[in-house]
């Protein structure tokens, strides 16, 4: 699906999810979609086709607002890209003007998507989950450094390498000279640096919620 990115600044609901002991069936879950919300999400994804600006629908969902979180975590874990996609979309644009509640019910659900087989999914998800506080997925950010593929169908385009670092300076304060303007075998030390960077401090990052970025370096 090569036509489904864009910029965003911004765990997955599995079968049977148990925490502390705590199981949540498939019924409990289909319980908490909203009976309105769910078949409208449904009906915009249905809509898109292979002219790609049909994609730019997805902002249907987002209309929507924090009624249809419930039924886009359940999207998460959807065998459908075009779902997972939209999911992780709308989630990234519904997620900062929500309850404390819904953040952190997003930023848990967003952790299994970074290994999405969609590019987009897996930036995208580690981006809003940065931006919520969950350290881990700089790393996926990270990785995602030296990929120059568009973001399309919803405007503006944008490269995977230029969400990744903006979300990632943004967040960390750090930059290490990476220039996505430049050639990727120009940005490789960079991109070295970044990854070299996350080794030394990822067990101190902490995430300062009033700042709204990490702090606790132990190098820069």
């Amino acid at each position: 699906m090569g036509v489904r990115w864009r910029l965003i600044f911004t765990a997955l609901i599995v079968s049977i999810l148990l925490t502390s002991g705590c199981m949540e069936s498939e019924q409990e879950k289909t319980e908490n979609i909203d009976p309105d919300v769910g078949p409208k999400v449904d009906d915009i994804i249905g809509s898109f086709d292979e002219d790609p600006r049909s994609y730019q629908k997805a902002q249907e969902i987002v209309d929507l607002g924090e009624p249809a979180v419930p039924k886009l975590l359940d999207m998460l874990d959807d065998d459908d890209t075009d779902r997972r996609w939209a999911s992780s979309y709308a989630l990234s644009q519904i997620a900062f003007k929500s309850s404390d509640k819904t953040k952190a019910d997003i930023r848990t659900a967003m952790k299994d998507s970074f290994h999405d087989p969609d590019p987009f999914v897996r930036v995208t998800t580690a981006g809003v989950a940065v931006a919520l506080g969950d350290k881990d997925g700089i790393p996926v950010l990270i990785a995602h450094l030296d990929i120059d593929a568009p973001l399309a169908n919803i405007e503006p385009q944008d490269k995977v390498s230029s969400y990744c670092i903006r979300v990632l300076r943004a967040f960390t304060g750090q930059d290490f000279g990476y220039d996505e303007t430049s050639p990727l075998k120009d940005r490789v030390e960079s991109i070295r640096k970044w990854a070299d960077w996350w080794k030394s401090n990822k067990g101190s990052l902490v995430w300062d919620p009033g700042r709204g970025e990490y702090g606790g370096y132990v190098s820069k």
